[in-house]
């Protein structure tokens, strides 16, 4: 079975397949969670309170979500292109469905420098 990250609050229950979350932008004091198939959903949940959920969920060896910037936080998996000059980052599910985010010039240069130095494989 998949492994899930489960979030709950005042609202409801939410379970996200891990594999299936592309990217979770901040939206003020909500969270907006992009999945492979297009879907999406907003939450009220900080991104520092859904890291500290990540944290105390996923397997300590699982290193697939990084935090790009103050309002991001992407899946490694679905990275496809980091074009910093333009401020720019695509995520792709390989299966032709491109999401096309953009980020500061400052994070992207740290997430293509991570990469040109062997930090993320």
């Amino acid at each position: 079975m998949t492994p899930h990250l489960t979030i709950s609050n005042t609202i409801g229950l939410y379970r996200f397949p891990i594999d299936s979350i592309v990217y979770i932008a901040a939206e003020g004091n909500y969270s907006r969670f992009k999945m492979a198939d297009d879907d999406e959903q907003v939450l009220v949940c900080q991104l520092g309170q859904l890291e500290e959920i990540m944290r105390e969920q996923l397997d300590k060896e699982d290193n697939r979500f990084l935090r790009v910037g103050r309002s991001l936080i992407i899946n490694l998996d679905y990275v496809y292109v980091i074009n910093p000059s333009k401020g720019q980052l695509i995520l792709s599910n390989g299966c032709g469905v491109r999401y096309p985010i953009t980020a500061s010039k400052d994070a992207l240069t740290a997430l293509k420098n991570a990469y040109d130095n062997g930090v993320i494989k």
